[in-house]
């Protein structure tokens, strides 16, 4: 991401707090299937994921409850957010919607209804074509039919280049000597 990007992102999450991205999994480093994402992330709180397309789209999440291999939902996440990058736009979550699937055959998956999936019972992400997006559903606003399909370029199946998940640190919490910090 440019640096620009990472601004626009890091403005979204709290733009009264200077706040750093420390970068924890990347599927062309450490591997891309379900398996390797959840041993990565899971058990950590603050995330966000950012997604490239094969048509060179980047969309993506935050959420602030951990990431978990339990097969369930987490809910009750009001400040998560759906991102496309090209349009510049977060999406909200709904009231009643739940933000993120925590299961160990999926990669980052984002609302009940699936939003945004990557990687359903695949071992490669980036050799799968079981990547998706039902955006608007649990995130942005069902009436508004011009964000339909925002997230991809209005296209619902895409193939996936890489993925990028990156722990939020408050300024409390830095550590200058991390790599891959942002």
């Amino acid at each position: 991401m440019q640096k620009k990007d990472i601004e626009l992102i890091l403005s979204w999450i709290n733009p009264s707090k200077p706040l750093k991205l420390r970068l924890i999994y990347k599927a062309t480093r450490d591997g891309d299937s379900p398996l390797i994402f959840h041993k990565k992330v899971d058990g950590i709180k603050n995330t966000v994921t950012v997604i490239l397309t094969d048509k060179g789209l980047r969309c993506g999440g935050f959420v602030t409850k951990e990431w978990n291999s339990s097969g369930s939902f987490n809910k009750n996440d009001v400040d998560s957010f759906l991102f496309s990058m090209e349009r510049r736009e977060k999406y909200m979550i709904n009231m009643e919607g739940s933000t993120n699937y925590n299961h160990p055959n999926y990669g980052p998956t984002f609302g009940r209804g699936f939003d945004l999936v990557v990687g359903e019972k695949v071992s490669s992400f980036f050799s799968s074509n079981q990547n998706w997006s039902k955006f608007p559903n649990s995130y942005g606003d069902n009436s508004d039919n011009s964000i339909k399909g925002a997230l991809t370029g209005g296209c619902e199946n895409f193939l996936v280049k890489e993925i990028e998940t990156y722990e939020v640190i408050f300024n409390e919490e830095y550590d200058d000597d991390e790599d891959d910090d942002y």
